[in-house]
């Protein structure tokens, strides 16, 4: 889901000035996002929270192999919990990118069991809340995983196609849906709504607890921009 440039550009760079708006009818996106425990040579064990505004979050992982690690990729599968339950919707997505391997190289290397905390922007707020714009949904659900690793004697593990799924369906837990909004307020706010989101006072202290967590959740409001509807995430 492309954001328009111009869209994208007012976003990061008026949005301080609306922090203190109020959004339209009390819409908004709440993300959970949680560790899930897989079949991998590469566990992701946990996740600490960016310490500034729009920041990656960082995964703690531990290397159960007794290789060495060169490099991993890991993918955010989001889906809609509710929708899930009815057996209605989409199936969930497995959005991955390179950009972490690129800007941070220095954190893919992890020695025989041993432990590394690693930046992954795919868990960047405000790029998972965009998801709800395609999946028509308040409350998205979302599963860390790994999809592949290399290690150092040229041998490659890489999780088998649909196993993502399986694995973010086996994560879901039974109050999954509690935050999802069926009102016919939000209704009409996800069909105006076609996924931009984007933070508040980019690049500012967060001021979140920074402990290793095993999930965590965020709240996107939607408000008005420009006579659109974003969503805008506190981090």
């Amino acid at each position: 889901m492309k954001v328009p440039s111009k869209l994208a550009i007012a976003l990061f760079v008026l949005l301080p000035s609306l922090a203190g708006g109020s959004p339209p009818d009390d819409a908004k996106i709440v993300v959970f996002v949680t560790t899930v425990k897989q079949e991998s040579p590469l566990q992701i064990t946990g996740f600490r929270l960016p310490d500034k505004v729009g920041g990656a979050p960082v995964l703690v992982l531990r290397n159960v192999s007794g290789k060495q690690i060169l490099d991993f990729h890991v993918a955010a599968v989001v889906g809609n919990p509710e929708a899930d339950a009815r057996r209605d919707a989409e199936r969930p997505i497995a959005t991955n990118t390179n950009s972490s391997n690129l800007d941070w190289p220095q954190e893919r290397a992890i020695p025989p069991n041993n432990e590394r905390e690693a930046h992954e922007n795919i868990l960047r707020s405000h790029t998972l809340a965009s998801w709800g714009g395609r999946l028509h949904s308040s409350c998205l659900h979302v599963a860390a995983i790994v999809l592949s690793v290399e290690f150092d004697d040229g041998t490659r593990w890489q999780l088998e196609n649909i196993q993502d799924q399986q694995i973010w369906k086996s994560s879901l837990r039974s109050d999954s849906t509690k935050s999802c909004d069926r009102s016919p307020a939000m209704e009409s706010a996800l069909k105006e709504w076609d996924g931009p989101a984007g933070n508040a006072e980019t690049g500012s202290p967060s001021h979140l607890d920074t402990r290793t967590v095993q999930s965590y959740s965020v709240t996107c409001p939607l408000r008005n921009l420009e006579g659109k509807l974003v969503a805008i995430c506190p981090w």
